[in-house]
């Protein structure tokens, strides 16, 4: 008996091992298609050890897991990980270090994290076309994020270690270019900016974010600079005209030029009061040929 044994050992396994799988085997009527039922199947090593299962999750949902040699979970697959299928590529402690998944809505993520479990990089596909990406420092904050919009609309951001913004680029939709700088509270403080006709203007902020003091030039090359009230109103304003000529304006809290300082080329200067409504009053000033002139009309009638 031992005899025969030995020398049908290999093939007798062989079929006793087919033997017994038929029996969790589903047949079809063709022959050359084989259906295999089963809840849960197990690859193990030669040493006995879990070396991949393909099975489902408490939901239901299936997956295919593989393990290192300690038996560690080192990948994974997932049908539907909380919303859509999900890729998982862990470290020797079993943790996550990347991450791929979609959701149902058909958005795409992919997550970069360190052995600490701190996620460090961040890439979103939305579902509508876009993209992000995020990096992170060790505390976890994002301290930067670059992103485009479907409709082109590009932009980066940098943050202080708080979370808050610091500084933003972008670029609009139109192809407008424009940079702004943050204090530590999150406020907008300076900004530079391209208005896509050629023209470029600085613009200083307070903490309100409105505009308190701003330099322009446009696209004619006629350059500006301008301080406002805390309401973002001009104030003062000098400028060159579009012949080169310097004008200097003050204006009333409703924004109306009650003051104006001029001198054009062909050297006549002067100085203009105005009232409250803009109309002029005062004027005083130099002609063409160095006379002085001094103009006061009478105050309109009550």
């Amino acid at each position: 008996m031992g005899a025969r044994v030995r020398r049908f050992g290999l093939p007798f396994c062989v079929v006793i091992l087919a033997l017994a799988v038929g029996r969790a085997t589903a047949w079809t009527k063709d022959d050359t298609t084989r259906v295999l039922d089963t809840r849960e199947v197990v690859i193990r090593d030669p040493r006995g050890k879990t070396a991949a299962r393909l099975g489902c999750d408490p939901s239901g949902a299936p997956m295919l897991e593989f393990f290192d040699e300690q038996n560690v979970l080192a990948f994974s697959v997932r049908a539907d990980d909380g919303g859509g299928p999900s890729i998982q590529l862990n470290g020797k402690n079993g943790k996550a270090h990347v991450k791929i998944a979609v959701r149902r809505d058909g958005a795409a993520n992919l997550q970069l994290v360190d052995p600490s479990g701190i996620g460090r990089f961040e890439v979103n596909a939305p579902s509508d076309g876009g993209i992000e990406q995020s990096i992170f420092d060790d505390n976890g904050v994002r301290r930067l994020t670059t992103r485009i919009t479907r409709d082109g609309f590009a932009e980066s951001a940098i943050f202080y270690a708080g979370g808050t913004p610091a500084m933003r680029n972008q670029v609009d939709e139109k192809g407008r270019p424009a940079n702004f700088l943050y204090d530590s509270d999150g406020h907008a403080r300076f900004s530079a900016s391209l208005d896509g006709e050629g023209g470029a203007s600085l613009a200083f902020q307070g903490v309100s974010g409105r505009d308190l003091a701003a330099i322009t030039v446009t696209a004619k090359g006629t350059p500006s600079f301008s301080l406002k009230d805390t309401r973002g109103k001009d104030r003062l304003v000098v400028s060159l005209s579009s012949n080169g000529s310097p004008f200097i304006a003050l204006m009333n809290a409703g924004g109306i030029a009650t003051a104006q300082v001029f001198s054009i080329k062909d050297g006549k200067s002067g100085m203009i009061l105005k009232d409250e409504k803009g109309k002029d009053q005062v004027f005083l000033g130099v002609d063409a040929h160095g006379m002085p002139n001094l103009i006061m009309k009478d105050p309109p009638s009550p």
